[in-house]
């Protein structure tokens, strides 16, 4: 029979055997927690480390230029994206994207539970081809062209050929700009019955600057409307009113189809990568690439 001293000593051994059993146990959960949680902190900081933009496609270029210099300089990826200024409103109201672009001014509706940032400021260039006589209109003149009341060249003092009007899709905000200011212009005036002009449906629409320019250079008899900065010499801009597209006359507004950029987030809901996005957009540095893509740096 064991005697009481071997009981006791086998006791205690296996005592011992489970206690650091369970010691090594509960290490290993401790360990796992702690991986998790670093895991976690990798994940959410890796998520930080990137900022989705989205909207207008006259702001694309600029962004995508943007983009690269802030990864430069912090490391943190920015995916551009274009689908036009309503889409990139959206967007961001539906919480899909972190910033979006757009070159037109927002709704009232529009504008609740958002922050937007002027980030530049831009005219739309109306063109033609550079063989066009023509080098001025009137806007009611514009707008008559573009509604089909004026369909040859002729009425304007040009050759006897028929206008082939190039427009932009619905959503662009570079269109919602020209609606606004061209097509609603003389909305008041008795000939149209206080309502806008209705864009001519005859006309060839694209769905970007690069684009319509494009159609310009190619169709001699064409007419269009373009970014400021997308103007060049291979299409010819044309003067409104007797004022010519230039940086004095968007500053001051004389030009009569200036417009503001701008930036919209989330209100209250910028993750750190963003708000610094947003600081650098508006540095001299930043400012200085916008007026290389031939945009006018903004009022802030």
């Amino acid at each position: 029979m064991p005697s009481k001293l071997f009981l006791f000593r086998f006791c205690s051994r296996q005592f011992h055997l489970i206690s650091f059993l369970f010691f090594i146990a509960f290490s290993s959960i401790l360990s796992g927690c702690q991986i998790n949680r670093n895991q976690s902190t990798k994940k959410s900081t890796s998520i930080d480390k990137q900022i989705t933009i989205s909207g207008s496609t006259t702001i694309l270029p600029l962004s995508e230029h943007w983009a690269m210099e802030f990864r430069k300089k912090t490391g943190t990826i920015v995916n551009v994206q274009g689908g036009g200024s309503t889409n990139g409103i959206v967007s961001v109201k539906n919480q899909t994207v972190d910033i979006g672009a757009s070159s037109r001014n927002l709704s009232e509706s529009e504008k609740e539970g958002v922050k937007i940032i002027e980030i530049g400021l831009d005219a739309l260039a109306v063109v033609v081809n550079p063989k066009n006589k023509i080098s001025n209109l009137s806007t009611k003149q514009l707008g008559q062209i573009f509604s089909g009341q004026i369909k040859n060249w002729k009425e304007l003092g040009g050759d006897d050929r028929a206008i082939q009007v190039i427009n932009r899709e619905a959503g662009s905000g570079t269109r919602s700009t020209f609606e606004d200011l061209i097509m609603c212009a003389n909305k008041n005036t008795d000939k149209n019955n206080g309502k806008c002009y209705e864009m001519h449906l005859s006309a060839i629409v694209l769905n970007s600057n690069s684009e319509v320019k494009h159609s310009i250079e190619l169709i001699e008899d064409s007419i269009g409307y373009i970014s400021y900065g997308f103007l060049d010499q291979k299409v010819k801009a044309l003067s409104l009113n007797s004022i010519s597209p230039g940086e004095e006359a968007i500053r001051s507004g004389n030009y009569p189809i200036s417009r503001s950029l701008y930036y919209i987030v989330r209100e209250g809901n910028e993750s750190v990568s963003t708000a610094q996005y947003l600081q650098f957009v508006l540095s001299s540095e930043a400012q200085q690439m916008l007026s290389s893509e031939g945009f006018l740096p903004g009022q802030n």
